[in-house]
């Protein structure tokens, strides 16, 4: 568990993400964010969202080094639609 608690404002950001936002993985990473703020060590995180600690852990520095944008997933990730690749040539 971090040291410091985490702010209102930053909780209710989290919250609203978790509630209406657009991409599934940016909510996961949210809500894992919020627990671990509750008290969840990594090994039970891992265990919520079936993912492996070391996963956790660079949700977490994501976190810290770029708050809840960087939760958010890059552009660039994943197979391009063939619509998008003609588009670009």
């Amino acid at each position: 568990m971090p040291k410091n608690p985490l702010e209102a404002e930053k909780v209710a950001v989290l919250e609203q993400i978790i509630q209406t936002g657009e991409n599934y993985y940016w909510r996961v990473r949210c809500q894992c964010i919020l627990l671990l703020y509750e008290g969840k060590s990594t090994k039970e995180l891992a265990q919520i969202f079936n993912v492996k600690p070391s996963t956790i852990y660079d949700w977490v520095r994501r976190w810290h080094d770029g708050g809840v944008e960087a939760l958010a997933d890059s552009m660039g990730r994943g197979r391009k639609s063939p619509k998008e690749t003609s588009l670009s040539l």
